[in-house]
């Protein structure tokens, strides 16, 4: 999450820049050729803000104590999920869509390795399990 933040604020500062240069020099540039009064005109086109498609395999809370939602990528609409303990046991196995809810009621506290295969790509993430 914070990666992507960090990405999307470094896109405004972006758009902040070229904004304000671009205004900077269309000022004197009118200024240079308008002996009037100096005023420029300056056409601004809003920005349309989208927000890019999730690439990433995503666990919401993590770590968690009971239950998390595990989001898959925008451009995967299944997958089959597997989630293994530290020593390597295969814990669940399932295949998914998009926005899945999954229960860890009777789970030992302990790191888990979730692990999604689609026929194009494979995702990894590390999941907590609190007491």
């Amino acid at each position: 999450m914070s990666h992507n933040f960090l990405n999307f604020g470094r896109f405004l500062a972006f758009c902040f820049f070229v904004v304000c240069a671009t205004s900077s020099f269309a000022q004197t540039s009118n200024n240079s050729s308008n002996t009037g009064s100096g005023n420029a005109h300056v056409p601004v086109t809003p920005l349309r803000m989208t927000t890019p498609p999730s690439t990433t395999l995503k666990l919401s809370p993590n770590p968690t104590q009971h239950l998390a939602v595990l989001q898959l990528p925008d451009a995967i609409d299944h997958g089959k999920l597997q989630i293994f303990n530290t020593t390597g046991n295969l814990m669940y196995e399932e295949v998914v869509s998009s926005t899945t809810t999954l229960t860890f009621d009777n789970w030992q506290a302990g790191v888990y390795l979730i692990h999604l295969t689609t026929p194009t790509q494979s995702y990894q993430l590390k999941m907590l399990i609190t007491q």
